[in-house]
């Protein structure tokens, strides 16, 4: 980089002025996603490294020499212990031509830097970075849309709503009661059929009634299952606090109230036909007199 390429990279805008330093530099870096962390460090340290030398007053000519000595470290530093690193920089600094004050100054900020935090860039520098396999296709579902605020509850209220569904989820199903087949069959013994005729009907009725009275032991007994297991479900809701916002339970819900008829003054108005019909009755009554 030559000193009218400094002047005018002193004028541009950061963003500019990083590309247009590496293309002055002649260096190519890839900003793609394996080298992509390396080369945006790697411009970093050269722009702040030529914006420090430009905010100090260094001399142009000093200030692209300040940078290609920036460039040469990051070369030459890569797998270096740090005393053979500090040894290098010396050397490489006192052969740059670089004048004493300047040379002080930026000496004081490279070890400031980059000096101390020598073992972070030398990982960066040294190993590669870790490569994304996507082992398997996820469908990303958006969440649901949140609803206005105008229909928003108290979390009390949401949370009783909730748990209020949660008892009513975990119900039982209850289960259909199967009627009673009246078509039985009953097997006889041959044995039943050489008894006596009133012993052998004793022995075919008690099978029968036997035969027709277990199904309908089975619906008895389903059907109180399906009872208690109501009955657990209604006293689980009624142990739930229930939010005073909502009022009663729809169980004990009052009637509303009847409304009340308006009172209105007994005042009797006289009309015109009234007051006519009283003139006439006292007349009549002062003839009769």
């Amino acid at each position: 980089m030559i000193e009218s390429e400094a002047i005018a990279l002193a004028s541009m805008d950061q963003a500019v002025a990083r590309k247009k330093l590496l293309e002055f530099m002649g260096i190519e870096l890839d900003f793609g996603y394996v080298e992509g962390l390396r080369s945006t460090i790697h411009a970093t340290l050269l722009h702040d490294t030529f914006t420090l030398a430009v905010l100090k007053g260094f001399t142009w000519k000093d200030v692209c020499r300040v940078v290609q000595l920036c460039q040469d470290m990051l070369k030459s530093l890569i797998g270096k212990p740090i005393v053979e690193a500090t040894k290098i920089y010396f050397e490489a600094a006192l052969n740059s031509g670089i004048e004493n004050r300047s040379m002080a100054v930026y000496t004081d900020y490279f070890f400031s830097t980059f000096m101390q935090h020598y073992k972070l860039y030398q990982y960066v520098f040294e190993n590669e970075r870790d490569m994304t396999v996507f082992s398997s296709e996820l469908a990303i579902e958006p969440p649901i849309p949140p609803q206005e605020l105008k229909n928003a509850k108290p979390p009390h209220l949401h949370e009783y709503e909730q748990n209020l569904r949660e008892i009513q989820s975990n119900r039982q199903e209850v289960k259909e009661i199967s009627p009673i087949d009246s078509n039985v069959t009953v097997e006889v013994d041959e044995s039943d059929l050489q008894c006596p005729q009133a012993e052998a009907l004793q022995k075919i009725i008690s099978k029968v009634i036997q035969d027709i009275g277990r199904p309908l032991q089975e619906n008895i007994s389903e059907a109180i299952s399906t009872t208690y297991n109501d009955l657990d479900v209604k006293l689980e809701e009624t142990a739930l606090a229930r939010p005073k916002q909502l009022g009663a339970p729809p169980r004990y819900q009052l009637k509303a109230p009847l409304p009340m008829p308006k009172t209105t003054s007994s005042k009797i108005v006289a009309t015109p036909q009234q007051k006519g019909s009283s003139k006439g009755n006292r007349n009549k009554s002062g003839k009769n007199k």
